[in-house]
């Protein structure tokens, strides 16, 4: 069973619609370019704990910063396998949302960490810092809550996607040490990723971080 929902639903009845199939026992949840995106996510916390049936939860393009996903913390998803958060502008932080912030922080440290998950794709969602809603400590932050989630797992990845993800070194070096010490088994997507460096360019220390984490990969994606 499955909930597919997209952005031509009204929110009311998306999250209706959410609610009722999850409670049901849905193992997937789709939700593509949704601006309801955060009520996807509050609707899937309240029914994890009744459910815990979700394998694939797919939140692409659903308008979600970093805070949208503090819903999700604490959320028991014991048997998901698939976790889809590309094309979300996670690095955005709305003024004044500070502690739901950092809750979804923790709940994507505590998601990255889930042993039964298998695919982790983030792509797109840490881009180039731009403007005052999008400065360079929201990547950093984003960073760090991937990087402590992979750190924690004992089981390995079958498939993690960073593609077009920007980070300073600093940030990339924890991120890349955790996936280099547990290499995704099958995939491991850096595809047009970034090191942010202002004004010097990035050290070679990221090129050695990013060659370590490729080498233990079943295959990588640089380009």
């Amino acid at each position: 069973a499955g909930v597919r929902v997209g952005g031509a639903t009204r929110d009311a009845g998306r999250a209706a619609t959410v609610e009722a199939r999850l409670a049901a026992g849905a193992t997937t949840l789709e939700a593509r370019l949704c601006r309801g995106g955060t009520a996807t996510a509050a609707a899937l916390r309240r029914f994890s704990l009744a459910s815990a049936t979700l394998r694939t939860v797919e939140l692409r393009g659903c308008g979600l910063d970093l805070a949208c996903l503090s819903p999700l913390r604490g959320a028991a998803l014991p048997q998901l396998e698939r976790l889809d958060l590309g094309d979300n502008p996670l690095t955005r932080r709305p003024a004044g949302t500070l502690g739901t912030w950092r809750e979804g922080a923790r709940a994507l440290e505590a998601l990255a960490a889930n042993e039964s998950l298998r695919d982790l794709d983030v792509a797109r969602g840490c881009r180039r810092p731009a403007g005052a809603d999008y400065p360079p400590a929201h990547n950093a932050d984003v960073a760090a809550a991937l990087a402590r989630g992979l750190a924690a797992r004992t089981a390995r990845l079958r498939r993690l996607v960073l593609a077009g993800d920007a980070f300073a070194p600093e940030s990339w070096a924890p991120l890349l040490a955790a996936v280099g010490a547990a290499p995704p088994t099958e995939v491991l997507d850096v595809a047009e990723c970034v090191a942010l460096a202002a004004p010097a360019p990035p050290s070679l220390t990221w090129a050695r971080d990013l060659a370590r984490a490729v080498a233990g990969c079943g295959a990588a994606v640089l380009d």
